[in-house]
């Protein structure tokens, strides 16, 4: 897979619901919860701020709701001693499919396209819906 940014992000929020019935109580437990399970769908959304790279391509996100996925990457700038060199500190967020809400902005002319724009995260059936990564050198951090 060709991967290809269509905007470069400057601000960005996420969220994820989950639904847990924690209300769990039965005979014989001794006046123990039983472990919390989920009961409702889990919920993926947020918003971004962006400038698109490429009007065409956000035209095509809203207009034909293209499944778009976003990378968010915070690289730290000491590195981390390793074997093949340094590695840096680094936290990425990952939604492989997510979908732009609302209207596509509307652009009067040449120029920048920067806007906010809130979206939903859905599972595409093969990757996880949601995915966090850190790289850090604190082993006493698990």
């Amino acid at each position: 897979t060709l991967f290809r940014s269509i905007a470069n992000v400057t601000a960005a929020s996420v969220k994820q619901t989950v639904g847990l019935a924690n209300n769990r109580f039965f005979f014989g437990n001794n006046g123990f919860k039983s472990e919390p399970v989920e009961n409702v769908f889990r919920k993926l959304t947020g918003s971004m701020t962006a400038e698109f790279v490429s009007a065409e391509a956000m035209y095509a996100a809203y207009a034909n709701d293209t499944k778009i996925s976003l990378q968010l990457q915070f690289v730290g700038n000491v590195g981390i001693a390793g074997s093949t060199g340094p590695i840096y500190p680094t936290l990425t967020i990952l939604i492989p499919a997510i979908y732009l809400d609302g209207e596509a902005p509307k652009v009067s002319g040449p120029g920048i396209v920067n806007t906010t724009v809130p979206f939903t995260g859905l599972d595409d059936q093969t990757n996880n819906p949601l995915q966090i990564t850190y790289v850090t050198a604190d082993s006493t951090l698990f």
